[in-house]
């Protein structure tokens, strides 16, 4: 009679996987997840004739937005800014542009997201740095301080934002400005400290719980009143987005990110 063959048991190795019942399970690890957004840079053509190491690339959009508001177009008034962009084939960015490129800002500052010049070189991490400080405080020429592309009617009887402001010119050669008016979506109504959660079109939704302003993770708002604008401005102890600036309004300080769209059609 052939007898089974018994497998040698190392005894103590076999306790040591009988589980403990005074033990409490662990939970399975997770592999650490990459913090770092992969990004590719995308050629973005544009018959401005621009520099364009002086620009990034805006990943959600297809335009290049400068790294620091150009000297040429500050100490004009909204409208006169909207002109003199024009004439040089750039645009006034949107409320919506610029937050999300302050957010991608805030985002590349952190290491989470690369971002890519006008010749898709990679941003260098001192420039980041300098243009975050830029954007969250008065680090150089004073802070950001740039008109947006908004101009807001409010009252009784509506509400709406009218942006992608263009320049026509009548058969006399007077100027005017045309815009696309939109419903206005819900955002703050109030001025205060404000998260930078935005809306669709790039408007405050949600008061921060903080109590004083800290960069980077929030940001005072001015909620938009009628026949007002809004802009971008940050100083030495605060960032803004105010809603309720005079169109009229000018500074020797207060510009625009004047920014370069693509001629290829949005997809």
């Amino acid at each position: 009679m052939i007898r089974p063959r018994i497998e040698q048991v190392d005894l103590v190795e076999l306790a040591k996987k009988i589980p403990n019942p005074k033990e409490k399970p662990r939970r399975p690890t997770r592999r650490k997840q990459e913090t770092q957004q992969q990004t590719e840079p995308t050629e973005i053509k544009t018959q401005a004739q621009i520099t364009k190491s002086d620009y990034i690339q805006h990943p959600q959009y297809k335009i290049l937005v400068p790294k620091f508001e150009q000297a040429e177009f500050k100490g004009f008034n909204w409208e006169n800014t909207h002109y003199k962009t024009q004439e040089s084939g750039l645009i006034m960015p949107t409320p919506l542009h610029l937050m999300t490129h302050f957010l991608n800002i805030i985002k590349a500052k952190q290491g989470k997201l690369t971002l890519f010049d006008g010749n898709s070189n990679p941003i260098p991490k001192k420039e980041i740095d300098d243009i975050y400080k830029h954007f969250t405080t008065d680090h150089i020429n004073g802070g950001a301080w740039s008109h947006l592309d908004a101009l807001f009617t409010i009252n009784s009887e509506e509400r709406y934002i009218t942006t992608n402001h263009r320049v026509k010119i009548d058969p006399n050669g007077g100027k005017s400005l045309q815009g696309t008016k939109f419903p206005l979506e819900d955002c703050l109504e109030a001025v205060c400290l404000a998260t930078l959660s935005i809306n669709s079109q790039g408007l405050l939704t949600t008061k921060s719980k903080a109590k004083s302003y800290r960069a980077g993770r929030n940001i005072f708002f001015y909620s938009p009143l009628n026949n007002t604008i809004a802009r971008f401005v940050a100083e030495a102890y605060r960032a803004n987005l105010d809603c309720d600036g005079y169109p009229q309004f000018s500074d020797s300080s207060l510009g625009v990110f004047a920014c370069a769209a693509s001629t290829a059609p949005e997809n």
